[in-house]
């Protein structure tokens, strides 16, 4: 696993330290809506060590010691929001509503101000005179103004993806139409 960010609270880091030893565990609750919810070990790892790790909630008086609601995101951009005590003792997990204001992020929208919510989006680009579509792309979405921003390893991917002229996954169709004809 990389290094842990250094700008990440001192809960976060304990938490991601104990995933990095393997000392990570699960409650029997945890496993049990983990398995209601379609939710894997590995992508609670993956959200909790991602790059848009936050806490959102604190729980200092938890009945299982000190606790935390978590927002991160998958490698294929699933959304959770994970409970874990500071000892890596994972609670609970589950997928946002995404209309709730605790899936608002600490972004700030850079057009209106206001808060930015994670979403997963299609992300299109005209390519060589080509649209291109990208699929669950995770993106801070103000839903204000619409204005949408990417983190840099995602515009990474999508670059090295345009640079490279892999095989698509799939082919859209899309209507075109000519506002200068009519």
């Amino acid at each position: 696993m990389p290094d842990i960010p250094k700008h990440l609270s001192s809960v976060l880091q304990s938490i991601i330290r104990a995933i990095q030893a393997g000392k990570m565990r699960f409650t029997t609750h945890a496993q049990a809506q983990m398995a209601i919810r379609h939710i894997t070990n590995i992508e609670i790892v993956e959200s909790l060590t991602s790059h848009s790790v936050e806490i959102i909630e604190n729980y200092p008086d938890d009945k299982y010691s000190p606790s935390c609601l978590i927002y991160g995101v998958t490698k294929s951009g699933r959304i959770l929001h994970v409970q874990s005590n500071y000892n890596a003792v994972i609670i609970t997990s589950y997928d946002p509503d995404p209309k709730k204001a605790e899936n608002t992020t600490m972004v700030k929208c850079p057009v209106c101000q206001n808060h930015m919510v994670r979403k997963t989006i299609r992300y299109t680009q005209e390519w060589n005179g080509k649209l291109v579509a990208f699929d669950n792309v995770p993106a801070d979405v103000c839903e204000t103004c619409g204005e949408q921003l990417l983190e840099g390893h995602i515009v990474d991917k999508i670059n090295q993806t345009l640079w490279s002229m892999e095989p698509p996954h799939g082919q859209l169709q899309v209507p075109l139409y000519d506002l200068a004809v009519s």
